[in-house]
């Protein structure tokens, strides 16, 4: 099911410094403009005004409620967004800052399918929580070019694959929860160059090969969760001397010597 068909052509228009949707079309007016602008966007013309109060591009605006889309079809759907409401910015699994998506929140809601890589198109997602579903495939690499990912919370699904280099890109990241998946090949080192991360839980996979040293400096660490995968090798000293501001630790079920 689609919420939106770019039928006719959208164009971003700028009248004293503000930006609305202009739906281009001759020939259309009264009732039949308002029917084609909704077809054609998903907005009413009460949804475009509150656009134009907004600092942000109609494209923007488009392109981001196409992911919604992407992710509507790639879940099987599950009634999880309000089919009456139109600006996505009021749904309840969504969250907004000047009318751009900064969280996801479809954690245990019984989505099923692929994480779609469109997903690189929410620029400002701060919090993507999809875990407890059934999502299968792999960690979509282009969620490595999310600039300002705080949280990533992918646990308890059907993932399978390696964990994404590209996720040792995201700086803001905080916290990081691919637990309780199926996810097999070694620890990206990368993962050790995210300096602002809190929470690091990669337990009950498959995961293999030696625990990187790097990760040892991490020095905000506060929870690290390794166990019940297959490590081997031996545990870095940089990881036994992680700073005391650590709460948890926890590398059981693994394979060490």
């Amino acid at each position: 099911m689609k919420l939106m068909h770019a039928l006719l052509t959208i164009a971003a228009t700028s009248v004293e410094g503000q930006q609305y949707v202009r739906v281009s079309s001759s020939k259309i007016n009264g009732d039949a403009l308002e029917d084609s602008r909704q077809r054609t966007t998903g907005l009413t013309t009460k949804d475009m005004r509150r656009l134009r109060k907004r600092s942000w591009s109609d494209d923007d605006y488009i392109k981001e409620r196409n992911v919604l889309d992407g992710l509507y079809d790639s879940f099987g759907g599950n009634g999880w967004y309000q089919m009456e409401e139109q600006d996505h910015c009021r749904w309840s699994k969504v969250t907004c800052s000047g009318g751009m998506i900064t969280g996801l929140y479809f954690s245990h809601v019984g989505a099923q399918g692929t994480i779609p890589g469109e997903i690189m198109h929410l620029k400002n997602l701060e919090s993507c929580w999809l875990a407890e579903n059934q999502l299968t495939g792999t960690v979509p690499v282009e969620i490595g070019t999310l600039p300002h990912l705080e949280r990533l919370y992918l646990a308890s699904n059907k993932l399978t694959g390696t964990i994404p280099v590209e996720i040792g890109q995201l700086q803001p990241l905080e916290w990081l929860d691919l637990s309780s998946n199926q996810l097999t090949g070694t620890i990206p080192v990368k993962i050790g160059h995210l300096e602002n991360l809190i929470w690091l839980k990669l337990s009950k996979n498959q995961l293999t090969g030696n625990i990187p040293a790097e990760i040892g400096n991490l020095q905000y660490l506060a929870r690290l969760n390794l166990s019940y995968n297959q490590l081997t090798g031996t545990i870095p000293v940089e990881i036994r001397n992680l700073p005391q501001n650590l709460e948890y630790f926890n590398l059981d079920g693994n394979q060490f010597s």
